[in-house]
Protein backbone atom coordinates (compact mmCIF):
# COMPACT_ATOMS: atom_id res chain seq x y z
CA UNK A 1 0.00 0.00 0.00
CA UNK A 2 1.44 3.25 -1.22
CA UNK A 3 -0.59 6.25 1.11
CA UNK A 4 -0.61 9.78 0.04
CA UNK A 5 -1.33 12.06 3.26
CA UNK A 6 -1.49 15.99 3.47
CA UNK A 7 -1.91 16.80 7.14
CA UNK A 8 -4.91 19.84 6.04
CA UNK A 9 -8.46 19.37 5.80
CA UNK A 10 -10.02 19.18 2.30
CA UNK A 11 -11.83 22.86 3.28
CA UNK A 12 -8.24 24.19 4.15
CA UNK A 13 -7.59 23.38 0.81
CA UNK A 14 -10.22 24.53 -1.07
CA UNK A 15 -9.83 27.95 0.68
CA UNK A 16 -6.39 28.25 -0.29
CA UNK A 17 -7.11 27.71 -3.60
CA UNK A 18 -6.58 31.46 -4.95
CA UNK A 19 -3.34 32.04 -3.25
CA UNK A 20 -1.77 28.79 -3.68
CA UNK A 21 -0.28 28.36 -7.30
CA UNK A 22 2.46 25.62 -6.98
CA UNK A 23 0.68 23.11 -5.42
CA UNK A 24 -2.48 21.03 -7.55
CA UNK A 25 -5.50 20.67 -5.72
CA UNK A 26 -6.44 17.99 -4.04
CA UNK A 27 -8.32 16.19 -7.12
CA UNK A 28 -5.52 17.04 -9.48
CA UNK A 29 -3.12 15.96 -7.14
CA UNK A 30 -4.68 12.54 -6.41
CA UNK A 31 -5.50 11.99 -10.09
CA UNK A 32 -1.99 12.64 -10.55
CA UNK A 33 0.24 9.97 -8.43
CA UNK A 34 -2.52 7.30 -9.66
CA UNK A 35 -5.03 4.23 -8.58
CA UNK A 36 -2.10 2.85 -6.77
CA UNK A 37 -2.23 5.08 -3.94
CA UNK A 38 -4.53 6.03 -0.82
CA UNK A 39 -5.20 9.21 -0.75
CA UNK A 40 -6.10 10.89 2.80
CA UNK A 41 -6.59 14.17 4.29
CA UNK A 42 -6.95 15.29 7.70
CA UNK A 43 -10.65 14.61 7.49
CA UNK A 44 -9.99 10.97 7.77
CA UNK A 45 -9.70 10.04 11.50
CA UNK A 46 -9.19 6.29 11.24
CA UNK A 47 -6.12 4.19 11.04
CA UNK A 48 -3.91 3.91 7.96
CA UNK A 49 -4.27 -0.04 6.80
CA UNK A 50 -0.82 -1.05 6.58
CA UNK A 51 1.61 -3.75 5.46
CA UNK A 52 5.17 -4.16 6.23
CA UNK A 53 7.38 -2.26 3.31
CA UNK A 54 4.28 -0.02 2.82
CA UNK A 55 4.90 3.58 2.00
CA UNK A 56 3.24 7.09 3.24
CA UNK A 57 4.06 9.99 1.40
CA UNK A 58 3.21 12.46 3.78
CA UNK A 59 2.44 16.33 1.64
CA UNK A 60 1.89 19.10 3.82
CA UNK A 61 2.86 22.04 1.50
CA UNK A 62 6.30 24.07 0.67
CA UNK A 63 9.37 24.08 2.85
CA UNK A 64 12.50 25.90 3.62
CA UNK A 65 16.09 24.36 4.11
CA UNK A 66 16.43 23.92 7.85
CA UNK A 67 13.17 25.24 7.99
CA UNK A 68 10.62 23.56 11.22
CA UNK A 69 7.56 24.80 9.19
CA UNK A 70 5.67 24.32 6.30
CA UNK A 71 2.94 26.21 4.17
CA UNK A 72 0.30 25.64 1.73
CA UNK A 73 -1.00 28.73 0.24
CA UNK A 74 0.48 32.42 1.16
CA UNK A 75 3.65 31.87 2.86
CA UNK A 76 3.11 35.69 4.97
CA UNK A 77 -0.42 34.36 6.64
CA UNK A 78 0.92 32.44 9.27
CA UNK A 79 -2.37 30.38 9.57
CA UNK A 80 -1.02 28.62 6.69
CA UNK A 81 2.08 27.25 8.54
CA UNK A 82 2.70 23.44 9.94
CA UNK A 83 5.12 22.30 12.37
CA UNK A 84 7.27 19.29 11.94
CA UNK A 85 6.36 18.43 15.37
CA UNK A 86 2.23 19.00 14.55
CA UNK A 87 2.57 17.15 11.36
CA UNK A 88 4.31 14.46 13.56
CA UNK A 89 1.43 14.18 15.55
CA UNK A 90 -1.12 13.91 12.73
CA UNK A 91 0.46 10.93 11.13
CA UNK A 92 1.28 9.39 14.67
CA UNK A 93 -2.39 9.30 15.10
CA UNK A 94 -3.41 7.37 11.82
CA UNK A 95 -0.45 4.99 12.72
CA UNK A 96 -1.85 1.74 13.12
CA UNK A 97 -1.23 -0.44 16.79
CA UNK A 98 0.05 -3.07 14.50
CA UNK A 99 0.45 -3.65 11.08
CA UNK A 100 0.68 -7.19 8.70
CA UNK A 101 3.16 -9.18 7.75
CA UNK A 102 5.20 -8.31 4.49
CA UNK A 103 3.44 -10.63 1.95
CA UNK A 104 5.07 -13.42 0.17
CA UNK A 105 6.11 -12.70 -3.38
CA UNK A 106 7.51 -16.45 -5.13
CA UNK A 107 9.65 -16.62 -7.88
CA UNK A 108 11.08 -12.62 -8.28
CA UNK A 109 14.25 -11.74 -7.46
CA UNK A 110 15.08 -8.62 -5.96
CA UNK A 111 18.51 -6.83 -7.01
CA UNK A 112 20.68 -6.41 -3.11
CA UNK A 113 20.43 -2.61 -4.01
CA UNK A 114 16.21 -3.17 -4.06
CA UNK A 115 15.97 -4.71 -1.23
CA UNK A 116 12.63 -4.23 0.40
CA UNK A 117 12.76 -1.53 3.52
CA UNK A 118 11.61 -3.04 6.90
CA UNK A 119 8.43 -1.48 8.72
CA UNK A 120 6.97 1.54 7.28
CA UNK A 121 8.21 4.02 5.29
CA UNK A 122 7.40 7.76 5.73
CA UNK A 123 8.69 9.64 3.05
CA UNK A 124 8.44 14.32 3.85
CA UNK A 125 7.67 15.11 0.49
CA UNK A 126 8.11 18.65 0.75
CA UNK A 127 10.89 20.92 -0.64
CA UNK A 128 13.80 20.89 0.96
CA UNK A 129 12.71 18.74 3.88
CA UNK A 130 16.08 16.83 3.99
CA UNK A 131 18.02 20.18 4.13
CA UNK A 132 19.43 21.96 7.22
CA UNK A 133 20.95 19.24 9.04
CA UNK A 134 19.45 19.01 12.90
CA UNK A 135 16.48 21.43 11.78
CA UNK A 136 15.57 20.27 8.78
CA UNK A 137 11.75 19.53 8.83
CA UNK A 138 12.13 16.04 8.11
CA UNK A 139 14.66 15.45 11.09
CA UNK A 140 12.45 17.45 13.52
CA UNK A 141 9.70 15.21 12.53
CA UNK A 142 11.46 11.73 13.29
CA UNK A 143 12.33 13.41 16.63
CA UNK A 144 8.71 13.88 17.35
CA UNK A 145 6.91 11.25 15.63
CA UNK A 146 5.91 8.53 18.19
CA UNK A 147 3.17 6.37 17.28
CA UNK A 148 0.81 4.60 20.22
CA UNK A 149 2.07 0.66 18.77
CA UNK A 150 3.78 -1.42 21.05
CA UNK A 151 5.89 -2.55 18.48
CA UNK A 152 7.12 -0.69 14.85
CA UNK A 153 10.00 0.36 12.53
CA UNK A 154 9.49 3.22 11.12
CA UNK A 155 12.29 4.68 7.91
CA UNK A 156 11.97 8.26 7.92
CA UNK A 157 12.66 10.22 4.66
CA UNK A 158 13.10 13.72 3.69
CA UNK A 159 13.77 15.47 0.31
CA UNK A 160 16.55 17.79 -0.63
CA UNK A 161 16.04 20.69 -4.09
CA UNK A 162 12.18 22.13 -4.93
CA UNK A 163 10.43 18.85 -5.46
CA UNK A 164 7.32 18.88 -7.63
CA UNK A 165 4.04 17.56 -6.76
CA UNK A 166 3.17 16.21 -10.18
CA UNK A 167 5.17 14.63 -12.81
CA UNK A 168 6.19 16.83 -15.76
CA UNK A 169 7.73 15.57 -19.34
CA UNK A 170 10.68 17.47 -20.02
CA UNK A 171 10.92 19.58 -23.06
CA UNK A 172 14.20 20.55 -25.05
CA UNK A 173 13.81 23.77 -23.55
CA UNK A 174 14.23 22.86 -19.98
CA UNK A 175 17.00 20.52 -20.92
CA UNK A 176 19.38 22.59 -22.37
CA UNK A 177 18.76 25.08 -20.14
CA UNK A 178 20.31 23.00 -17.35
CA UNK A 179 23.28 21.38 -19.62
CA UNK A 180 24.97 24.69 -20.85
CA UNK A 181 25.95 28.17 -20.40
CA UNK A 182 26.07 26.81 -16.21
CA UNK A 183 28.16 29.85 -15.35
CA UNK A 184 25.82 32.63 -17.14
CA UNK A 185 23.69 31.33 -14.97
CA UNK A 186 25.67 31.22 -12.24
CA UNK A 187 26.36 34.74 -11.82
CA UNK A 188 22.31 35.71 -12.68
CA UNK A 189 21.06 33.70 -9.80
CA UNK A 190 24.04 35.72 -7.70
CA UNK A 191 21.80 38.70 -7.91
CA UNK A 192 19.35 37.15 -6.33
CA UNK A 193 20.42 37.52 -2.57
CA UNK A 194 16.62 38.30 -1.51
CA UNK A 195 15.67 34.56 -2.58
CA UNK A 196 17.99 32.03 -0.68
CA UNK A 197 16.74 29.12 -2.67
CA UNK A 198 17.41 30.70 -6.62
CA UNK A 199 21.25 30.31 -5.93
CA UNK A 200 22.92 27.12 -7.54
CA UNK A 201 25.57 25.53 -5.09
CA UNK A 202 29.58 25.99 -5.96
CA UNK A 203 29.81 22.30 -6.36
CA UNK A 204 27.13 21.63 -8.58
CA UNK A 205 28.16 20.99 -11.83
CA UNK A 206 24.85 19.64 -13.93
CA UNK A 207 21.88 17.68 -13.77
CA UNK A 208 22.23 14.02 -13.36
CA UNK A 209 21.35 11.39 -16.18
CA UNK A 210 17.79 11.18 -15.38
CA UNK A 211 16.81 15.09 -17.21
CA UNK A 212 16.38 14.02 -20.41
CA UNK A 213 14.00 15.49 -23.00
CA UNK A 214 10.74 14.13 -22.58
CA UNK A 215 11.56 12.08 -19.74
CA UNK A 216 8.62 12.38 -17.76
CA UNK A 217 8.56 12.04 -13.28
CA UNK A 218 8.19 13.86 -10.77
CA UNK A 219 11.56 15.85 -10.24
CA UNK A 220 13.66 18.01 -7.78
CA UNK A 221 15.40 21.29 -9.27
CA UNK A 222 18.14 22.96 -7.84
CA UNK A 223 16.10 26.40 -7.81
CA UNK A 224 12.42 27.47 -9.81
CA UNK A 225 14.19 27.07 -13.63
CA UNK A 226 16.91 23.98 -12.79
CA UNK A 227 15.62 20.76 -13.03
CA UNK A 228 18.29 18.61 -11.54
CA UNK A 229 17.11 15.20 -11.10
CA UNK A 230 13.96 12.76 -10.10
CA UNK A 231 12.64 13.44 -6.88
CA UNK A 232 13.52 10.00 -5.65
CA UNK A 233 17.07 10.37 -6.21
CA UNK A 234 16.70 13.29 -4.18
CA UNK A 235 15.64 11.09 -1.16
CA UNK A 236 17.63 10.72 1.83
CA UNK A 237 17.63 8.60 4.78
CA UNK A 238 16.57 11.09 8.17
CA UNK A 239 15.81 8.19 10.23
CA UNK A 240 15.00 4.82 11.43
CA UNK A 241 12.58 4.23 14.33
CA UNK A 242 11.98 1.20 16.28
CA UNK A 243 10.29 0.58 19.06
CA UNK A 244 9.37 -2.30 21.67
CA UNK A 245 7.24 -2.27 24.31
CA UNK A 246 6.96 1.55 24.54
CA UNK A 247 11.09 2.19 24.00
CA UNK A 248 11.72 3.70 21.26
CA UNK A 249 15.67 3.25 19.84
Amino acid sequence: MRIIFVPRTREFVEKNAKVETKVPQLNELQESWGKNYQFQTLDFKGKFDLTDGDQIYVMGGHGRPGSGVVFWGDEKNEENWLSAETVAAYTAERFPALYGQRPAIPHIRIKPSKEPIPGISIKIYSCHSAEGGYDSFANRFALAFRPVGATYEVTILGYTGRIMPKSQKLSTGQVHFVTTGLEQMRRNYSARPHNPTDHIPADWTGPKESVQVGAIHRWSKINSLMVNCRASEARSKVAFLKAEKGNVL
